[in-house]
C-alpha cells in the first residue's frame, strides 16, 4: 500500500474494497481527497487489532462495513468535511470489552468537525445506549446530519441524543430502514429505552428536516408522533419538515402532527 500511495503523487480518489493484513492507513499526500474503505477484514485472531488511519488532508471519508466490523480508529483526520460510518450489524453486545459503545465516542470525537456527518442504523442503536446511560456527546460544529435508523421506538434516544451535541446543525435528514428483528421482541426494550431516555431537547437551529421512508408500522403509531413533536418544540428557526411517507394515512396523521406547538413561527409541516 506504502508503495501505491508513493507511487501515485497525484491521486484523487482511494477504494479499498475486501482487504486484509492492512492494520495502518497512512495517507500523507495532498491531492488525495476521497477515501472510501469497505469491508475491511480483521484477518488476525486472538489479539485486538484495528485498522488506523492518518489522513491529514483527506476531504471525504466513507467507511462501509457489511461484515458487521466496527474496528477502525481515526488519528489526524482534522480535515475532513464529510464523513459516512455504516456498519451493517444487527447485534449489539454493549458487554464486550471494550463495548460497541467505547469504539463510537471515539469514532464520533475524532470527526467533531466535520461540516456533514452521516450514520447508519448501527451507529444511531449504539448512540441510543448511550444516551441512556447518560453519556452526551461533546459539542460539534457539523451543519448537515443524515441518519439511517431501523424503524422501532428506540432510534429516537440516538436521534435526539446526537442532535443535542449538534447546536449549529441546519439540515437533518432521517431515513428509515426494515429493523432485522421481529418487532414483538423489541416491545419491552423500546418502552425502557423511551422511559430511560432524556427526551428534553435543548433549543438547536436545524432549519430545514425531511423524513423519509418509513413503514406503515412506524408512521401510523407513536414513535413518528413523537420524534415531530420532540423536533418541533426544538428547533426555534425551522423552516420546512417534509414528512415522505406513501403508507401514512395523511388525513388522519396529518391533524395531529400540525397540531403540535412549534417553537419556530416560521415552521411549515409538508406531507410528500
Amino acid at each position: 500500500m506504502g508503495k501505491i500511495l508513493s507511487g501515485c503523487p497525484v491521486l484523487e480518489v482511494l477504494h479499498l474494497k475486501d482487504c486484509w493484513g492492512l492494520n495502518c492507513l497512512n495517507i500523507s499526500s495532498p491531492s488525495l481527497a476521497t477515501l472510501l474503505i469497505e469491508d475491511w477484514e480483521l484477518y488476525v485472531r486472538e489479539e485486538d487489532v484495528f485498522l488506523e488511519i492518518s489522513a491529514p488532508y483527506v476531504l471525504d471519508l466513507s467507511i462501509k462495513d457489511s461484515k458487521g466490523g466496527y474496528e477502525y480508529k481515526l488519528r489526524n483526520v482534522s480535515s475532513i468535511v464529510r464523513a459516512k460510518l455504516y456498519f451493517d450489524s444487527e447485534d449489539i453486545d454493549e458487554h464486550a470489552d471494550p463495548s460497541p459503545m467505547d469504539y463510537m465516542k471515539e469514532l464520533l470525537e475524532s470527526l467533531q468537525s466535520v461540516k456533514e456527518l452521516e450514520l447508519g442504523p448501527w451507529c444511531v442503536e449504539v448512540l441510543s445506549m448511550l444516551e441512556v446511560k447518560g453519556w452526551q456527546l461533546p459539542p460539534s460544529t457539523r451543519r448537515c446530519l443524515t441518519l439511517n435508523v431501523w424503524v422501532h421506538k428506540r432510534s429516537i434516544a440516538g436521534i435526539l441524543g446526537i442532535l443535542k451535541s449538534s447546536p449549529n446543525l441546519e439540515r437533518l435528514v432521517i431515513k428509515g430502514t426494515h429493523f432485522p428483528h421481529k418487532e414483538t421482541e423489541s416491545e419491552d426494550l423500546d418502552a425502557a429505552y423511551l422511559q430511560n431516555a432524556n427526551l428534553d431537547l435543548v433549543a438547536f437551529h436545524v432549519k430545514t428536516v425531511k423524513i423519509s421512508s418509513f413503514t406503515e408500522s412506524f408512521c401510523s403509531v407513536e414513535p413518528m408522533a413523537k420524534l415531530v413533536q420532540l423536533l418541533l418544540k426544538g428547533s426555534t428557526v425551522l423552516e420546512k419538515m417534509v414528512i415522505s411517507a406513501k403508507e401514512l394515512d395523511i388525513d388522519k396523521s396529518a391533524r395531529t402532527l400540525i397540531s403540535f406547538p412549534r417553537a419556530s413561527s416560521k415552521a411549515v409541516i409538508v406531507f410528500d
